[in-house]
C-alpha cells in the first residue's frame, strides 16, 4: 500500500471510530520504503460510497422497531461489504451490528459477525491496526463468551491466550483481554461470598452468602435489563422445581441513585427494586443489593470479585463451592437455558441433598 494510501486509511478509520487523530504523512513514508505517491480518484470515489453507507447503517440502528431496525442496517451492511477496500468503514459497519447481536445476545449472528471483524482487521496495514484495538478486543471477547455459554470455559481461554500472537501489531490486546481471561479461569475455583449493604428476602443481618449448603445460581441482574427480564420465568421455574434437590438462586443487584429514569436516595431505591423483583416478579430468592458505586470508577465489591462483564451474567456453583460455569447472556433461541438446566442437573445429580440456606 501507498504511503498515502496508508495515510487515507489511517484518517478513515479514526473518523469512523470518531477519533481525531491523524497520521503525518513523513512518519508513515519513512518506516513504508518504496512508495508510490497518490490514491485514485475510484478509491476516493468508493470510500466516500461507503462512508454514505456507514451513516446510513448507523441511522437505521436508531429505528424504534428492532426487527426493522436491524434488518435495514443488515442491508447497508451487505452493500457496504460489496464496495472493494473501504476496510475501516466496514470494520465500524460490523462493529455496529457486533454491539446490536451481543445486546440482543443473537449468537449465530455475533459468531459470524466477529470471524468477519478479525478478518477485516487482519486486512489494515500493521501501522494502523492498533487504531482498531477496541473493535479487535471486542470481537475475541464475544467469541469467547459464545464457547463459554456452551460450557467450555477452556475453549473461551484459548482464544482470548491466541489473540496476542494474532494481532502482534496491537501490543495492549493482551492487557485488555486479561480480565476476561481471569473470568473463564475462575471455573474450577472456590467461589468468593457475596456481600449485601441491602438484603431482599434475607434477614437484614445475615452474614455474607457462602457456597456450601447444595448447588447455587448466582444471578447478577439490573431492572433495566431486556435480557435479564427475558430470563425470569425460567430462572423462577428452575428454582421452585429443584428446590428440593438442593438448588439455590441468589440475585446480586447494584443500586444506580436511580430508577426507570427517577433519582431517588439508597433507602427509596431498595424499596424500587423490592416491588419490582420480589411484588411484580415474585422472586423468593435472596437478593444482594450494593451500594451504588462511589465514583464512575469504582467496581462495586460483588461485580469485582466475579469479574462481572455483561448482564445477566449466571455463576453456576457445586456443592463444595467451587465455579463450575460462567454464563454471559441470556439468548432468545434457548441456548442459555439449555446450557444452565444442563450443568444444574448434572451438579444436582452429583452428591446428596443439602439443606437450605
Amino acid at each position: 500500500m501507498s504511503a498515502s494510501s496508508l495515510v487515507v486509511t489511517a484518517r478513515l478509520l479514526a473518523v469512523s471510530l470518531g477519533w481525531c487523530a491523524v497520521v503525518s504523512v513523513p512518519a508513515i513514508a519513512q518506516s513504508s520504503p518504496g512508495v508510490v505517491s497518490a490514491d485514485s480518484s475510484a478509491v476516493h470515489a468508493d470510500s466516500l460510497r461507503a462512508s454514505a453507507l456507514l451513516a446510513n447503517l448507523g441511522l437505521a440502528l436508531q429505528g424504534a422497531d428492532r426487527t426493522t431496525a436491524v434488518a435495514a442496517a443488515e442491508q447497508d451492511l451487505a452493500r457496504l461489504d460489496s464496495i472493494p477496500g473501504a476496510i475501516p468503514q466496514k470494520l465500524v459497519g460490523h462493529n455496529a451490528l457486533q454491539g446490536y447481536y451481543s445486546s440482543f445476545d443473537i449468537d449465530d449472528k455475533l459468531a459470524v459477525n466477529a470471524r468477519t471483524i478479525l478478518a477485516l482487521a487482519k486486512q489494515l496495514p500493521v501501522l494502523i491496526q492498533p487504531r482498531a484495538t477496541r473493535i479487535v478486543s471486542g470481537a475475541y471477547r464475544n467469541l469467547a463468551s459464545l464457547q463459554a455459554n456452551e460450557l467450555h470455559p477452556d475453549s473461551a481461554v484459548a482464544i482470548l491466550q491466541a489473540a496476542p500472537a494474532a494481532f502482534p501489531a496491537i501490543p495492549t490486546l493482551k492487557d485488555r483481554l486479561t480480565p476476561d481471561i481471569a473470568r473463564y479461569q475462575m471455573v474450577g475455583h472456590k467461589a468468593p461470598p457475596v456481600y449485601a449493604d441491602y438484603w431482599l428476602n434475607r434477614d437484614s443481618a445475615s452474614p455474607p452468602v457462602s457456597w456450601t449448603n447444595g448447588v447455587s445460581v448466582l444471578v447478577f441482574t439490573a431492572n433495566w435489563c431486556h435480557s435479564c427480564r427475558d430470563s425470569y420465568p425460567t430462572l423462577t421455574k428452575l428454582s421452585a422445581d429443584d428446590a428440593s434437590r438442593g438448588l439455590h438462586m441468589v440475585f446480586a443487584v447494584s443500586l444506580d441513585g436511580q430508577f426507570e429514569g427517577t433519582t431517588m436516595p439508597p433507602e427509596q431505591e431498595v424499596a424500587a427494586n423490592r416491588q419490582y423483583y420480589v411484588t411484580h416478579h415474585g422472586f423468593t430468592a435472596p437478593i444482594a443489593i450494593q451500594q451504588p458505586a462511589s465514583s464512575s470508577t469504582t467496581i462495586p465489591r460483588n461485580d469485582q470479585a466475579f469479574l462481572v462483564a455483561a448482564l445477566p451474567q449466571l455463576i453456576v456453583i457445586d456443592r463444595t463451592g467451587t465455579i463450575r460455569a460462567v454464563l454471559l447472556g441470556w439468548d432468545p433461541y434457548g441456548r442459555r437455558q439449555h446450557a444452565l438446566t444442563t450443568i444444574v442437573t448434572q451438579l444436582l445429580s452429583s452428591g446428596p441433598v443439602a439443606q437450605a440456606h
